[in-house]
């Protein structure tokens, strides 16, 4: 099955993303400590923002590996993660330049800008390559692994909103829109 083929990319998600989220959560108290106007709360802000933009890219190959089987699409979609992490990469030297001395302002776009670019589009196409392979389920007649498909589809769908459109507050769209949308029934 083509799944099998791929799921490397899909540990190099998780594997990746694990690192970057336990390392804030551990790191976090020396990052406010050290301000993120030091050399050290940069660099692991910085180091946290690509690690994360790492492993999104790995979610969109993994995605686009799995919908990729399809011989019209099969010529550019294998690329399109990468292109999209070089654009990525472009926006965070463009962010900076832009900046005006905020490191935190700087990576904070990063993370939101890494979201909509990579982790976004990664978990839509995700979603969509674990739909396509329920044909090839099929043929197996194996009802129980075919219903995981259909779950694992359901997950990287709502992955795709909470992981990938879901970031923090900034000034422009559609992260205001969706932050607005958010405080929808919450007391301000």
């Amino acid at each position: 099955m083509p799944l099998g083929r791929h799921l490397r990319l899909l540990s190099g998600f998780g594997l990746l993303h694990g690192i970057a989220e336990w390392a804030y959560i551990f790191l976090s108290p020396g990052l406010e400590t050290g301000g993120w106007q030091t050399l050290r709360g940069s660099v692991l802000g910085g180091g946290h923002a690509f690690l994360i933009s790492i492993s999104f890219a790995f979610l969109f190959s993994f995605g686009s590996s799995l919908s990729g089987n399809r011989p019209a699409v099969n010529k550019w979609l294998p690329y399109l993660p990468w292109a999209a992490l070089s654009f990525w990469i472009y926006l965070l030297f463009s962010l900076f330049a832009r900046s005006t001395g905020n490191p935190q302002a700087w990576l904070t776009y990063a993370e939101i800008w890494s979201r909509y670019v990579l982790a976004f589009p990664g978990a839509l196409l995700s979603s969509w390559g674990l739909w396509v392979q329920r044909e090839e389920v099929r043929k197996l007649n194996d009802v129980k692994i075919e219903r995981n498909l259909i779950g694992g589809t359901l997950v990287f769908l709502l992955y795709a909103f909470a992981g990938g459109l879901v970031v923090p507050p900034a000034k422009f769209f559609p992260a205001n829109i969706i932050k607005g949308f958010m405080k929808i029934g919450q007391p301000d």
